[in-house]
């Protein structure tokens, strides 16, 4: 839209390109597996080379409108989506199951902090085997 993009899912207000920079990687996030250990909640992933499109994208339309390339922030955009994405979980469900999505969003999350603090890239393919890492297996 001309003056931006509405998002109507959770209707908050959030910093310039946050949600459309995040999109493309938003799948990651919800990327845990089954509670019988088996398959993931995936649905749909783009690919890296989709994703590198999709940035480039935006920044020409970023470019268009006079505002900075939000690519440039696309590391900022994902330490957000993950405090988000870990504050949007019920804490029962990780304090019940602790392989629950509670407790693999928060790997992700410290995952993301470690990166973030430490001027590192994150790497969102890696979020699935993060979260999964010393998670209690099905016996």
């Amino acid at each position: 839209m001309d003056k931006g993009v509405i998002d109507f899912e959770h209707r908050f207000i959030a910093p310039f390109g946050y949600d459309a920079v995040t999109a493309a990687i938003y799948q990651r996030f919800w990327d845990y597996p089954r509670s019988d250990q088996t398959g993931t909640m995936k649905r749909w992933e783009f690919s890296d080379m989709q994703i590198a499109g999709y940035l480039l994208e935006v920044d020409r339309i970023c470019e268009q409108y006079n505002v900075p390339a939000v690519s440039e922030y696309f590391d900022d955009f994902l330490m957000l989506k993950s405090i988000w994405a870990l504050s949007f979980e019920k804490t029962e469900d990780g304090a019940r199951l602790p392989s629950g999505r509670w407790a693999w969003r928060k790997k992700i999350t410290l995952y993301c902090a470690e990166k973030y603090l430490s001027g590192k890239p994150i790497v969102s393919q890696a979020f699935r085997e993060i979260g999964l890492i010393d998670a209690p297996q099905k016996r």
